[in-house]
Order: C-alpha cells, then structure tokens, then sequence
C-alpha cells in the first residue's frame, strides 16, 4: 500500500514533536533521581549523628549531659559549701554561748559562795555577842547576889571588953577585863567544857 504524502508529513511532525517530551521527562527523572540520592544521604547522615549521640548519651560523653552533669555538680558544691560555712557558724555560736553559760554559772557560784561566807561569818558574830552578853549578865548577876548577901547577913552584936576590934575588909575593887573579846569567848569555851567534864564524873560517881 501506498501511503499519502500528507499522512508521511503529518507523522514526522509527531515523532518531532515527542522527541523533546521524552528528553525532558528523562532529565525529569534524573533530577528526582539525584534530589531522592540526596535526602538519602542526608537522611543517613542524620542517622548516623543520632545514633552517635544516643552512644554517647549511654557512654555519659555527650556535650549537653557533660554540661548539664557540670552545672548540677557547680550547685552541689555551692550548697555545700554554704552548709559547711553554716555549721561552722552554728558551731562557733554554740561554743559561745557554752563560754558564757560557764562564765555566768561561775559567776553566780562566787556570788552564792560569798553570800554564804556572809551569813555564816553574821551568825557566828551573833552568836559571839550572845555568849559575851551571857557571861556579863551571869558576872553581874554574881555581884549582884554577893552584895545583897553581905547587905543582909552581917548584924552589929554587942561589944565585949575583951574581943578584939574587928578588922575592917576591904571592899574588892571592880573586875577589869585584860583580855580580848575573842580570847574571853574561848577562856569560857573551856571552863564550860571543864565544867561540863566534871558535872558527867560527879554524875557517874553518884550512880
């Protein structure tokens, strides 16, 4: 068969017409090619450096927990740091107040000590000027009696030619102490436990 001259023109201009459809999907193909080659590649790189970091994640060499481990460890010390300085600190007040405890409690026993000194020293004292009180009032008492005894006893008799004239006695002069306060308490002391001493043999010489 013969073909028309027409229809010869007609598919020339056809296959020219896909010549550049076909070119131009191949270099469409190549280029979807290389972008898919590159998000590939990116993509295992991407992996690679996740799993990298998740290594060094569980080996503990990571940057940011290095950093991170860093900053808590700095904190740790600071707090510490502080605590110790504030033990020191209660420590130090603690140990002065004790200081002062002491110091106050020695105090209070000097004073508690002399005020005891003093109320023994005021009692003795009293008891001093009882006693010398006591014996002035028994020697006066003495005195007293002997007086009034030799105002009453002696009578005027009537004279005999032959009796002697009566030898006129002397009045005794007063009794001056030479001794000390002190030293008439103690003098006393020892006649009372002399006396004292020889009442108990009379007693145990009666029974």
């Amino acid at each position: 068969m013969k073909q028309h001259p027409e229809n010869v023109i007609d598919s020339g201009e056809e296959t020219e017409d896909a010549a550049p459809s076909d070119s131009s999907f191949k270099s469409g193909c190549q280029r979807g090619d290389r972008q898919l080659a590159l998000y590939e590649h990116r993509y295992r790189e991407e992996r690679a450096r996740i799993m990298l970091e998740l290594d060094q994640l569980r080996q503990g060499t990571h940057w940011k927990y290095l950093k991170v481990t860093q900053c808590l460890q700095d904190d740790l010390d600071d707090r510490l740091r502080l605590n110790e300085i504030e033990l020191e600190n209660s420590l130090a007040a603690v140990e002065r107040e004790y200081i002062q405890e002491i110091a106050a409690a020695e105090e209070e026993f000097e004073e508690k000590k002399a005020e005891l000194i003093a109320d023994a020293i005021a009692g003795l004292e009293n008891e001093r000027k009882a006693i010398v009180y006591e014996f002035a009032t028994m020697g006066l008492s003495e005195c007293s009696g002997e007086t009034t005894t030799k105002a009453v006893a002696p009578r005027k008799l009537r004279s005999r030619v032959n009796e002697p004239y009566p030898v006129q006695h002397k009045k005794p002069s007063q009794m001056k102490f030479l001794l000390d306060e002190e030293d008439i308490v103690k003098d006393l002391g020892i006649i009372f436990a002399d006396a004292a001493a020889a009442q108990h043999g009379v007693n145990y010489d009666g029974k």
